[in-house]
């Protein structure tokens, strides 16, 4: 018989990801942050700012919702670590 392993225990919500990787910021560095990642966003799938979700919630299916939460943690987890790389510690 096999036993089944609990995979929730290990899967956080986007929420919880992005509060964790964020509590380090300052307010104003995390609404740059989060601006600069909108705009990676845009410029590279070619958008404008109302297309996403978390702009005009209101208007989008859950699947494009869902989709664009996880591409948003993406890129924040890419320029996090970039910023992580650059910063210099004294």
């Amino acid at each position: 018989m096999k036993v089944k392993k609990n995979s929730n225990k290990f899967k956080k919500s986007e929420n919880e990801k992005l509060v964790r990787l964020l509590a380090l910021l300052s307010p104003e560095d995390h609404q740059l942050f989060l601006n600069q990642v909108d705009e990676t966003i845009c410029y590279v799938f070619s958008l404008d700012q109302k297309d996403l979700p978390w702009i005009n919630p209101n208007k989008h299916e859950d699947n494009w919702k869902n989709f664009m939460m996880s591409v948003r943690l993406g890129v924040m987890k890419i320029t996090y670590e970039y910023m992580k790389k650059e910063r210099t510690v004294h």
